[in-house]
């Protein structure tokens, strides 16, 4: 689905998770990177979905893969988005990691340019690596993908913190190695290793690991139902209910 096909019908929650009607009306919102960039005007003729809906939304289409990790982790993952209440919102943000205004800084643009540059050379060899037939890898790139942090006060420096949900069938998610942060403009990384493409980046293996160390991660979906990297946001302050609700999908479910 092409990011300007906006609406869905969908299943929604309508007493509990598991009574639902269908909903014709739901939109998705763009935004503007970690800060968010959703005008009150866009937001107020947008559907809103309830905690309960978007519980039952997370149980329906985010992958297994991000689920078991928050479970195992106990550690939700944030953006930085514009202040919307106690309303849970479905996403799909332009990715802005090469856009020179994200950061503001040339080593930045440098930088995400470069990986880009790396993840696609990666992706090109497990491609070749792969048996005729068998479906190519989906890796995350900083043109298809978006940075969460599993540090609320982090993701509060873009915006207001909210916990990130990715939404597809297919998942693709990265992590520097040896660093927190991707681009940190205390501790940049020199020009030659940038250059030289030796990024030490981990990717779609131990999210779990990347959340409980705290590391940035990149998380890029694709799915038939939803534009692609779209992801669901849902205010801080369901943070425990969200945890409790992840816990209890029977493990061979996750």
């Amino acid at each position: 689905m092409t990011r300007g096909e906006f609406l869905l019908s969908s299943a929604v929650v309508q007493s509990s998770i598991t009574s639902m009607s269908k909903d014709t009306s739901m939109a998705f919102l763009p935004s503007n990177g970690g800060g968010g960039g959703v005008s009150k005007e866009e937001y107020s003729n947008t559907r809103k979905l309830s905690v309960d809906e978007a519980i039952f939304t997370i149980h329906q289409h985010t992958p297994p893969d991000f689920i078991k990790a928050v479970s195992q982790s106990q550690k939700l993952l944030y953006r930085g988005e514009e202040d919307f209440g106690s309303t849970c919102l479905i996403m799909a943000p332009e990715p802005d990691l090469l856009f020179f205004d994200t950061y503001s800084n040339d080593q930045a643009l440098e930088y995400f340019t470069q990986l880009e540059r790396c993840l696609r050379a990666a992706e090109r060899e497990k491609e070749n690596q792969s048996s005729s037939g068998k479906e190519k890898e989906f890796i995350v790139r900083p043109s298809n993908g978006h940075i969460g942090t599993p540090s609320s006060s982090e993701a509060a420096r873009w915006g207001t913190a909210v916990s990130i949900w990715p939404l597809g069938s297919q998942f693709s998610y990265s992590y520097p190695k040896d660093r927190t942060l991707f681009f940190d403009e205390t501790n940049p990384i020199d020009g030659l290793t940038i250059r030289s493409c030796q990024l030490d980046v981990e990717y779609n293996r131990r999210l779990n690991t990347a959340l409980t160390m705290g590391k940035e991660v990149m998380f890029s979906s694709l799915s038939a139902a939803f534009p692609d990297s779209s992801f669901l946001a849902i205010p801080s302050k369901y943070d425990d209910k969200l945890l409790a609700a992840i816990c209890s999908i029977p493990p061979e479910n996750r």
